[in-house]
């Protein structure tokens, strides 16, 4: 097993978790239509350098191990978007892990906040999903997955320590000697 098989099952899960938004009631799953290679360049590399980040940091919770059978990778890369983006599954209810794994592995999904995947033509700025495959014209558009990650605030707990001046508290700032 490899973050290989880690990325390219969040990926897959990404798009089969994903609808394309093409009609009121959601549209079509993306891995209907399209498949990886149709992530642009950028929003595949943030999806990588997240897998990355993720499994080497949390890899040793989800393995075999006394308390717990353990899941694979590819498991454990499915679990990672479906925990992030608050989906009704995800590491917290895997049976594979141990519930102090779970709940770990839960929390450092969390820490990266939604990641939104959503259709887009580089060529047709006017283009929406509900136009189909083709502009105005009839003439078939490039269609392209493009997202971001919508990271938790972390701005916010830092700003509880200051003052109604804005300024750090003493009791916060001074360094301990």
């Amino acid at each position: 097993m490899s973050l290989k098989s880690f990325t390219d099952a969040y990926i897959e899960t990404a798009l089969w978790s994903t609808n394309d938004e093409s009609d009121e009631s959601g549209g079509e799953p993306l891995d209907k239509n399209y498949g990886p290679s149709d992530i642009d360049k950028e929003t595949r590399h943030q999806m990588t350098v997240d897998c990355s980040e993720f499994y080497w940091t949390n890899e040793r919770f989800w393995g075999e191990g006394a308390d717990q059978p353990g899941i694979d990778d590819e498991r454990a890369g499915h679990d990672f978007w479906l925990n992030r983006n608050g989906h009704g599954a995800g590491f917290w209810d895997d049976d594979g892990l141990s519930e102090q794994n779970q709940k770990r592995l839960s929390e450092a999904s969390e820490k990266f906040g939604t990641f939104d995947l959503h259709l887009y033509s580089p060529s047709h700025e006017d283009w929406t999903p509900e136009m189909g495959n083709t502009d105005e014209d009839g003439d078939e558009v490039e269609i392209r997955i493009g997202g971001s990650p919508l990271r938790p605030n972390r701005r916010a707990k830092r700003s509880s320590k200051r003052n109604r001046a804005g300024r750090r508290s003493k009791r916060t700032s001074r360094r301990k000697r």
